[in-house]
């Protein structure tokens, strides 16, 4: 991992940075799919937490099946509260910083450390990769049979990125219900942090 990001992950950093609202994706050694969202309750009392189940459909619903509790703020960060046994958040994927933008004669300029540092803790490669493994998931449950496909989270990401987009061209054409299904997954499921915060993969990661 980034030395910059283990150091605010160390120092306790990242916390003092997070904000609500999140979702954090987590898988089992078995290949099981979770989503675990966190918001604050509107009336400030507390934190409600959502867990969804991507592997099991209901085709009647939008979403996914999904469990919910409440807690109280101070309890947030304690991982058992939100990741169930024997799942872990996904792996962080940083963007390092091209030499070229930050040689030893020619330190970054003050717009390109901005953007940079705006996406040192919620990279677009990572925002990418959730993107992806999420479709895996939806794809898994409802695609499976009709385009005959496979898992693709394995593959190289530029491949992966094709076939992906492949088949949600194939879906659009094909099942506008399905696809609308698809469209309330990614909705309310992938969630962007503002620039400057961390994702919670990052923030709830296992030791």
């Amino acid at each position: 991992m980034n030395l910059a990001i283990d150091y605010l992950i160390r120092t306790g950093a990242v916390i003092d940075l997070f904000e609500l609202p999140c979702v954090l994706f987590l898988q089992n050694e078995l290949g099981k799919c979770r989503a675990v969202g966190a918001e604050q309750l509107d009336d400030g009392s507390g934190v409600l937490i959502k867990h969804w189940c991507l592997s099991k459909s209901d085709e009647k619903k939008q979403l996914p099946l999904c469990k919910t509790h409440k807690i109280h703020k101070k309890d947030l960060f304690l991982t058992n509260k939100l990741i169930p046994k024997g799942f872990r958040p996904l792996r962080y994927l940083d963007e390092p910083i091209p030499r070229r933008y930050n040689e030893p004669t020619h330190p970054m300029d003050e717009l390109y450390y901005r953007d940079f540092y705006g996406h040192l803790l919620s990279s677009q490669k990572h925002y990418r990769f959730k993107h992806d493994w999420l479709w895996n998931a939806f794809a898994n449950l409802y695609l499976q049979k009709s385009l005959g496909r496979q898992d693709r989270m394995e593959v190289n990401a530029s491949i992966r990125q094709l076939y992906v987009a492949k088949e949600q061209d194939q879906l659009a054409a094909r099942s506008p219900d399905q696809w609308e299904k698809w469209l309330m997954w990614k909705s309310n499921l992938l969630v962007q942090p503002k620039h400057g915060t961390p994702v919670a993969e990052i923030v709830f990661r296992c030791p």
